[in-house]
């Protein structure tokens, strides 16, 4: 018996087999490489005896039979799908309702905001078996967890933010967290990104971020 049955077609065995790994961390999955015997008998075997599917799903898989099956056996056992999507594939007939995640953009860690998505629904069906192990870094950065932040806010930090930051850069802090609202683009300090660029050891994404949503472009 397994908690998590995932459902793939075997032109996408290698990320399924990076999305099994990190399922595994948390729950007893089955998925049909570790099947031996006839499919024909341990597939519904299985299927019958699981609480959750995980339906690895992309161009290729959305037209085999095989996964169309599972899908229909799933839907007969009572078994909740969880559609995961590695491409823009429509869902096969029958299954078009059915609340998906959109995996384009995983970067094949655990700690990406589309795989924890993928964690919270799951666990919605299934409660976690094995306790939550902390993500190796922080979402799809090369920041290594644990790691100590040290902040800076206009509204918690003694000194401005600007200053703060160069503060920081001259003691050598290899991460910075500062908060959101004092780089917003209407807010942030002039010269701010340019005294974190001078240190090549400090991460900062969340600055591209804020240029992407809202158009800002200015350096």
């Amino acid at each position: 018996m397994s908690d998590v049955y995932v459902i793939h077609a075997s032109e996408d065995d290698i990320i399924t087999n990076e999305i099994v790994a990190f399922l595994k961390k948390r729950w007893e999955v089955w998925w049909d490489d570790e099947l031996a015997g006839d499919f024909a008998q341990v597939v519904p075997r299985e299927m019958a005896n699981t609480k959750c599917a995980v339906a690895i799903l992309s161009a290729s898989a959305v037209v085999k039979v095989t996964v169309i099956d599972e899908m229909r056996l799933a839907k007969e056992a009572g078994v909740t799908i969880v559609p995961v999507m590695l491409d823009d594939a429509k869902l096969p007939y029958l299954y078009g309702s059915l609340s998906r995640v959109d995996f384009k953009t995983w970067d094949r860690t655990e700690g990406h905001p589309v795989f924890q998505k993928l964690l919270r629904k799951v666990s919605t069906v299934v409660p976690l078996r094995k306790p939550l192990m902390r993500p190796p870094s922080v979402g799809n950065t090369s920041l290594s967890l644990p790691a100590l932040f040290l902040s800076v806010s206009s509204h918690e930090t003694q000194l401005a933010p600007l200053e703060a930051v160069k503060a920081l850069r001259v003691f050598g802090a290899p991460t910075v967290l500062i908060s959101a609202y004092d780089l917003w683009r209407d807010r942030r300090p002039p010269g701010i990104e340019l005294e974190l660029e001078k240190n090549p050891q400090s991460r900062w994404p969340c600055l591209d971020r804020f240029r992407k949503l809202r158009g800002d472009q200015k350096r």
